[in-house]
């Protein structure tokens, strides 16, 4: 059996998949800072990343919500 890995995406919201890749994107922004020995930088980054990543949590959450709330109303 093959599973594709980019199946989720299909069913990841755009707000939710935006999200996720901003997360990575400001990851990898700390990631190289703090090679380079910018240490406040990349903590910077870092909490951009997390933010990104409560975003990315709380809208799949939402969505969730949305998908048993119709469950439960049909």
């Amino acid at each position: 059996m093959v599973v594709n890995p980019f199946a989720s995406l299909r069913r990841m919201s755009t707000a939710a998949a935006v999200f996720a890749a901003l997360a990575l994107l400001f990851a990898l922004l700390a990631l190289v800072e703090g090679l380079g020995n910018r240490t406040v930088q990349a903590l910077q980054y870092e909490i951009f990343s997390l933010l990104f990543l409560h975003l990315y949590q709380h809208e799949v959450t939402k969505s969730m919500l949305r998908k048993v709330s119709r469950g439960w109303s049909s």
